[in-house]
């Protein structure tokens, strides 16, 4: 085989081999998260169906323990498709906090503790403009509000 050939077959199934991967990942998520039977959240929703707004509802979401967030980053897989750098699957959450995100709906939100707390708690509500709705929606009712709350403590850590 002729080596740039033999180069590009290489590039093609190392791609192929990551994609596989992170379905694998996204998919074990969603399988292990929909099996645990924590007290469900008591955070709500009051967003009207369907419409949406220019800046996240408001919220008591102040960070608390960003190391206790690192482990159930870990924990729930969140590394899996979260890296440092965007990917096809999920943009990364390195300097997000603070900045503006444009949805797909082309509306653009302040990535603060309230945005933050309900893209975990309702990801599909507001999608990240260039991506698909690909998160487990399983998390509202496997998280505390303290669980929510590390997160998004850990989340605002990455620079």
């Amino acid at each position: 085989m002729k080596e740039p050939l033999k180069w590009s077959v290489r590039i093609i199934g190392t791609g192929l081999a990551i994609a596989f991967g992170v379905l694998l990942v996204v998919v074990s998520i969603q399988g292990a998260a929909s099996s645990f039977s924590k007290k469900p959240s008591s955070l709500t929703n009051h967003s009207p169906q369907g419409k949406h707004q220019e800046t996240a509802p408001k919220g008591d979401y102040i960070p608390t323990d960003s190391s206790r967030g690192e482990a159930l980053f870990q924990q729930w897989g969140c590394v899996g498709c979260h890296i440092d750098v965007d990917t096809p699957v999920a943009p990364t959450l390195h300097g997000v906090y603070g900045k503006r995100v444009e949805m797909e709906d082309g509306s653009k939100i302040q990535a603060d503790n309230a945005y933050i707390a309900e893209s975990i708690l309702d990801p599909h509500v507001r999608i990240v403009k260039g991506y698909a709705p690909l998160m487990p929606p399983s998390y509202k009712d496997n998280l505390s509000d303290e669980d929510v709350r590390a997160l998004v403590a850990y989340i605002k850590s990455l620079k």
